[in-house]
């Protein structure tokens, strides 16, 4: 049987990644323009910052697979 969780979470992530590219987004459309060193941070930093919200969904989803390997 495969694990729910792993399907709950693939929901989770898509449904999030959607909401924060929009709303990268927006930040960035409304940002006057600033020098190219500035541009190239903010995206750093938000190409980084998506993944540090989604660590307890992933340790949910890895403390599923441990239950599930355990009952076989």
């Amino acid at each position: 049987m495969r694990n729910p969780r792993k399907l709950a979470f693939a929901f989770i992530m898509l449904f999030y990644l959607m909401i924060y590219s929009l709303v990268v987004a927006a930040v960035y459309s409304n940002m006057e323009r600033w020098p190219l060193w500035a541009e190239l941070i903010f995206f750093v930093v938000a190409g980084i910052a998506w993944v540090f919200p989604l660590k307890p969904v992933l340790r949910w989803v890895s403390r599923g697979e441990t239950q599930d390997s355990s009952r076989n």
